[in-house]
């Protein structure tokens, strides 16, 4: 996966658009990273990811307001108050990330680049950490047959679609499993 961080920052980029992008609070944008791994291949990922990621969120220049570090400044403190969690060192409050065994909050707390990051060893110990809403999993290095077979095996009572990171934010006819254009169109029946 390393290489794959590696490849011009594409992939950092990728992900920080679809975070940052009105200021993470859309129903599709990343609130979470998860990494699959060995402790030490998923320290490497991290320890390449995270900054690629700040100078990616840097870059967008997209505004950043003093609330919006409060905001993660409280986050971070309302996670430490609940249990054992690491602080990722970042230069600024653009980013802040936090390894953390607790993902109920991930909902409230997520705004203008605050992630919780887990690491987990084996697709399939995703499953019970799902919440129902959570809608999207944007995914890098894991293939569509992996996750079909990962979904089919422990059905997840959340996720209504996956894509590639960058993919996030892009709307379809499909959204949160629901096919818009069969819910949206009305039928007439002329049976005379």
């Amino acid at each position: 996966m390393t290489d794959r961080l590696r490849a011009g920052g594409r992939t950092s980029r990728r992900f920080a658009l679809d975070a940052v992008t009105f200021g993470q609070q859309t129903c599709s944008s990343p609130l979470a990273l998860f990494w699959r791994g060995d402790a030490a291949n998923v320290t490497a990922a991290q320890a390449t990811f995270w900054p690629l990621v700040e100078s990616a969120i840097a870059a967008a220049g997209e505004p950043f307001a003093a609330r919006a570090a409060v905001d993660k400044l409280v986050a971070e403190q309302m996670l430490d108050a609940a249990g054992a969690v690491h602080h990722r060192d970042t230069s600024d409050y653009r980013l802040r990330v936090t390894e953390t065994p607790d993902m109920t909050r991930l909902t409230r707390l997520a705004s203008d680049g605050f992630f919780v990051e887990r690491r987990i060893e084996r697709l399939e110990d995703l499953a019970p950490l799902v919440q129902r809403d959570w809608q999207t999993i944007a995914s890098l290095g894991v293939s569509g047959d992996d996750w079909r077979t990962m979904l089919a095996a422990t059905r997840p009572h959340g996720i209504d679609r996956i894509v590639p990171f960058g993919q996030a934010l892009a709307f379809g006819n499909v959204w949160d499993g629901v096919n818009l254009l069969t819910e949206l169109t009305r039928i007439v029946s002329i049976e005379v």
